[in-house]
């Protein structure tokens, strides 16, 4: 069985929701202290009311979207109010489903800067030895979409895509300071931000029949930040309830 202690801090982005908060919660659960951001910080307070050890959970809300250059000085200074961190979840992320008609510089621009760039800069500041406590490892949330080309989802998957390969760039760097770096590349998950997209038409409402829940993804979090895999490293996961099965890809 996975567990942890109150000395193990992990901190968690997007937790204000989705897989963010199934993740938060769940390692909180576990024994482990937990500092968890978004933008929405009444939501944030939810979490933390939900949260089995509430007083190990601890709130540091912050638009990720603005002042990426200084998300690693952020992180670092995190670490030095709370505590080195023993681990990083990166679930921050928004819906961005567009034909490449309507694609433009801009939409770009603010596609990577919050799916891929402020991603890249926080885990620059954790593998700063003033901010994780060694032998640690971060897990990056990407998605399957990276793999499969979906239409209208240009900005969102290629920016995924990109995180893969910088996770495994980032797991070859941050090797030999024993810091492990994973993807992982969910399929369709019932959250809040694919309910909010089904709504507005932009995905098709039959993949609530078959979407995952987020609390399938956050029992991979949790393994792959525990000891019970710190033999894994430069991995992306795929947890898609078999979409990637030739007979079920019709479905995404």
């Amino acid at each position: 069985m996975i567990s942890f202690s109150k000395e193990d801090i992990f901190f968690v982005t997007g937790a204000s929701s989705g897989i963010g908060r199934a993740s938060a919660l769940l390692l909180n659960e576990l024994g482990a202290t937990v500092i968890i951001t978004s933008r929405r910080q009444e939501k944030l307070h939810e979490v933390k009311n939900d949260a089995v050890h509430s007083e190990n959970m601890i709130v540091e809300s912050r638009d990720l979207s603005v002042d990426i250059d200084n998300h690693a000085e952020w992180v670092i200074g995190l670490s030095k109010k709370y505590g080195k961190l023993k681990g990083l979840v990166l679930s921050a992320g928004v819906s961005f489903v567009k034909p490449l008609s309507l694609v433009d510089y801009s939409s770009l621009k603010t596609a990577y800067d919050i799916l891929f760039d402020a991603q890249v800069m926080l885990v620059k500041g954790f593998a700063n030895r003033k901010a994780n406590a060694g032998n640690s490892s971060v897990v990056i949330i990407s998605s399957n979409t990276a793999a499969y080309g979906v239409k209208g989802t240009l900005e969102y998957g290629s920016a995924k895509a990109a995180l893969i390969t910088a996770g495994k760039v980032m797991a070859n760097e941050l090797y030999y300071r024993s810091i492990r770096v994973n993807t992982i590349s969910p399929g369709a998950i019932l959250t809040p931000m694919v309910e909010e997209s089904i709504k507005r038409g932009e995905t098709n409402a039959s993949v609530a029949e078959y979407a995952g829940k987020p609390e399938y993804i956050a029992n991979m979090v949790s393994f792959l930040l525990s000891e019970k895999a710190c033999w894994i490293t430069g991995q992306d996961i795929v947890v898609d309830g078999g979409a990637s099965l030739p007979h079920l890809h019709e479905r995404i």
